[in-house]
């Protein structure tokens, strides 16, 4: 009988409340699949370390550690490869990403143990999970600039982001399609719609270089507020009827009025 594969997801958080993203929920969900969950902070002022810290006295399989931020998208690369010797280091055989703003789909998990056990026994390198992009609400999907990338590297490739990438994916010889789903929910507006548009204005500057910020972000800033519709006006997009991840439905409830705080 094959020993069991052990899985380490990793992650990096800043000034999370403020924006009012879903990294609680996020690290819930990984709690889900993962062994221990690495979750780096880029020195958050805003009470982020403060949840951080609270949430990884209650569990001992969140990992926290600090960081600092910078100003060009090349920081979010240094700072996963980091994680990523971390967790070679302590013996994992698999590492995964799931950003702050990405919630596990539970009911996909039994598929992707067996995935893992796939990439296992053949050798691949590098695995892809499928995401589901919600905007501007939760029932609502569109487009976004990839459905799948690479994320979960098997730890004895010693696979790295490129030194001047943002850590969006990887890139190696052998690439396998997960059956794991992510929601990824950062350009859910709904009941955020001030704080979302700050996000994008503040990241967005990360990628200066690259001829950002988008002027349509940037011509919202009179009204206070992100209208991604008009931002993305050349998407399609299409009602979502569910399911969600479990640990997504009381901010679901909450955004659409349905449950006080």
């Amino acid at each position: 009988m094959m020993s069991k594969l052990m899985l380490g997801v990793y992650t990096y958080v800043r000034d999370c409340v403020k924006i009012d993203y879903p990294f609680v929920e996020s690290i819930q969900s990984s709690l889900l699949i993962a062994d221990r969950v690495f979750v780096c902070d880029a020195y958050s002022t805003d009470g982020t370390w403060e949840i951080l810290q609270a949430l990884a006295a209650c569990d001992t399989r969140i990992q926290i550690m600090r960081h600092p931020w910078g100003d060009h998208y090349s920081v979010q690369g240094r700072i996963c490869n980091g994680m990523l010797e971390r967790i070679t280091a302590e013996g994992y055989d698999f590492a995964l990403q799931v950003q702050a703003d990405e919630i596990v789909c539970e009911w996909t998990i039994e598929s992707f143990r067996r995935d893992l056990e796939h990439m296992h026994v053949t050798n691949i390198g590098l695995g892809r999970p499928r995401y589901i992009h919600l905007c501007p609400n939760y029932r609502t999907e569109f487009p976004f600039i990839y459905d799948r990338k690479a994320v979960l590297s098997r730890c004895s490739h010693q696979l790295r982001y490129d030194g001047d990438s943002d850590a969006c994916a990887m890139v190696g010889p052998s690439v396998f399609d997960l059956h794991l789903q992510l929601h990824h929910v950062g350009k859910v507006q709904l009941g955020r719609e001030a704080k979302a548009l700050a996000k994008e204005l503040e990241f967005q500057m990360m990628y200066e270089s690259l001829g950002f910020p988008d002027p349509k972000f940037v011509a919202q800033k009179a009204s206070g507020k992100v209208d991604y519709p008009v931002a993305f006006a050349n998407a399609t997009f299409t009602p979502y009827n569910g399911p969600w991840p479990a640990v997504i439905l009381p901010r679901i409830a909450r955004a659409e009025g349905r449950l006080q705080d």
